[in-house]
């Protein structure tokens, strides 16, 4: 689904780590909105784009509303250092996005503080 992809993925059909790591957010956003179908990425995404773009241009929108930063909001409830952490993930260069293994160190650090 477009609304999961990288803006690698979108723009030049780039895959790796990295979109992974993107995708990862993408899935954190979804686990903290309880899988709401109100919630849900792709709506989200259509609801920013609008209704009158179809087709093929759904995804130059998308590319374009992801290089001017926008990104899907907190959901309702998630902890701040969560949504900061899904924010790391969606870091429009990928290079500087993290690895899975600052990611795991990253949780790691938040279940560690948490008790």
């Amino acid at each position: 689904m477009f609304c999961r992809l990288a803006p690698e993925c979108l723009n030049e059909n780039k895959f790796s780590n990295k979109s992974d790591v993107w995708s990862f957010g993408v899935v954190l956003h979804e686990l903290f909105a309880y899988c709401d179908n109100s919630l849900n990425p792709k709506r989200l995404c259509l609801q920013e784009i609008g209704q009158n773009v179809q087709g093929t241009s759904i995804s130059m929108h998308l590319a374009n509303m992801l290089a001017n930063n926008w990104r899907l909001p907190a959901p309702p409830g998630c902890p701040p250092k969560v949504y900061s952490l899904m924010n790391d993930c969606w870091t429009y260069d990928f290079d500087k996005r993290p690895t899975f293994s600052d990611l795991s160190r990253k949780v790691e650090n938040m279940i560690q503080d948490d008790r």
